[in-house]
């Protein structure tokens, strides 16, 4: 309802990609991205795709997981769309002919690369190239050629689909026979390398595909494709950075709701049953899963709990009552509990998640305060020089470093959604980290601890500290 029909679709175009979350589907001829999240009934939103993309044919699973990017062609080129800026990148050509020439990709999140197949009726033939997600930088790694008559040859690559390691593709490869105007068709899985070498047959049969090798036990899938989208690839190695969420669950169940507000609901409710929140908690964070069995996708079903804020200000939302506790004295970051480091309990004195502990604005000027264990403040100059004050928030009244927003920014995610906004200002602590010495820069946020080492390597600079497990360990004892 709401929508507009696509036209119907040429030969070798039957084209669908899904956005990673689950909210638009891009499609067609034209090509078209819908906005689906409203649901089964609701209305569909209509966008055409812009710039360079406007009446070019969508590629099937043409959707890269950055979200960024879409396979597409105009039946002569083929290549990947910028859905940002609208600029189209050629990976190859294809002589014209009716239809497109059959193309499909899949895609690696580890390497960053975009396997994409071009299948030919005439000279081109089939071809399999490898290039980087937006395009660029194209190699052929697999072809063959087109006979105008076949006698069992290669005739047609199917989608590719990586490895957990990104080092090898199944590729679907199919041949054609011909006997007396009669066509017989039969079908392959092959290993290809992505380093180009290889492309020999594994199994007979059609679209073979690979088993992630970490299956968590969730109670909902919606728990299983967040995990999956953020630490799946790091968990098989394709990327060297720490977890978002953590390598497997330490529990999944359900826990109570502190307030009905916490379900959106508009009136009071009585039972405690209908307040069942459905959590899994992760090494970095707790997902909480509101509406199981959702009518409609959204990015947002799966939602991360205000974990920091309760171990600091040591209120815990449990069934229907706030309970008051001690904010714990456990290092907010550091392996070592003899450091002079602050804890939990440290920020809890500073006033942490209260009114009592914001801040003016100091947007530019240098981060150079240092905390300890028993909340003492000082100030270090030269830790001043490697970070500055990126920006105010004035939903909570405390300060952002430019090391934390300028990663932030760069991320896939919405980091509001997974850290939400800081509750404390950012400090230099002084810890120890498999025994020796760092100075970490720290801050707390209503759902995640953020730390900040400049002597890691980049990618491990800004990481997530292990509030899902403090927070377990401190509600549960463990257990």
């Amino acid at each position: 309802p709401g929508g507009e029909d696509i036209p119907s679709l040429p030969p070798g175009a039957a084209a669908v990609a899904w956005s990673g979350d689950g909210t638009r589907i891009a499609c067609g001829w034209p090509g078209r991205i819908l906005h689906v999240a409203g649901g089964p009934g609701a209305p569909v939103g209509v966008e055409a795709l812009k710039g360079q993309g406007k009446g070019m044919f969508v590629v099937a699973g043409g959707w890269a997981p950055d979200g960024k990017h879409l396979a597409v062609t105009d039946g002569i080129n083929y290549g990947i769309l910028d859905m940002t800026t609208g600029n189209f990148v050629t990976i190859a050509k294809s002589f014209k002919q009716p239809g497109i020439a059959r193309p499909g990709v899949g895609w690696s999140a580890g390497l960053k690369k975009v396997a994409y197949v071009i299948n030919s009726e005439a000279r081109d033939g089939q071809r399999l190239f490898l290039a980087d997600f937006d395009g660029s930088n194209p190699k052929l790694i697999l072809s063959a050629p087109h006979h105008d008559v076949y006698h069992g040859e290669v005739s047609d690559y199917g989608p590719p689909f990586f490895s957990g390691d990104s080092k090898t593709m199944l590729v679907r490869v199919s041949r054609t026979t011909s006997k007396g105007g009669t066509l017989l068709f039969t079908h392959e899985s092959w290993l290809v390398r992505t380093d180009g070498s290889g492309g020999e047959k594994l199994v007979d049969g059609f679209n073979a595909n690979w088993r992630p090798n970490p299956k968590l036990d969730l109670p909902d899938p919606a728990f299983w494709f967040q995990w999956r989208i953020a630490d799946l690839p790091v968990a098989n190695k394709q990327v060297g950075r720490p977890y978002l969420w953590g390598p497997t669950a330490i529990f999944s169940g359900t826990e109570t709701l502190a307030t009905p507000q916490d379900v959106n609901s508009a009136q009071p409710v009585q039972d405690p049953a209908q307040l069942q929140l459905q959590v899994v908690y992760f090494d970095k964070g707790r997902m909480e899963l509101h509406f199981p069995r959702a009518t409609q996708p959204t990015p947002y079903l799966v939602t991360g709990g205000a974990l920091a804020k309760e171990l600091v200000t040591g209120q815990i939302y449990n069934s229907l009552n706030v309970e008051t506790s001690h904010a714990p004295e456990i290092l907010v970051a550091g392996d070592d509990p003899n450091d002079d480091a602050p804890t939990y309990a440290t920020f809890n004195k500073l006033g942490a998640g209260t009114d009592a502990g914001k801040a003016e604005d100091r947007t530019g000027r240098p981060v150079d305060s240092t905390l300890a264990r028993d909340g003492t403040i000082r100030q270090d100059a030269d830790l001043g020089n490697r970070a500055k004050i990126g920006a105010f928030i004035l939903q909570t009244g405390h300060n952002i470093p430019d090391v934390f927003l300028g990663y932030f920014k760069g991320q896939s995610w919405d980091w509001i959604s997974i850290a939400g906004y800081p509750i404390s200002e950012p400090y230099w602590v002084h810890v120890n980290v498999a025994g020796e010495p760092h100075n970490v820069l720290v801050q707390v946020f209503e759902r995640r601890t953020v730390t900040y080492d400049p002597s890691a390597p980049e990618a491990y600079r800004v990481q997530f500290g292990n509030v899902g497990r403090h927070y377990y360990n401190w509600r549960y004892g463990g257990k």
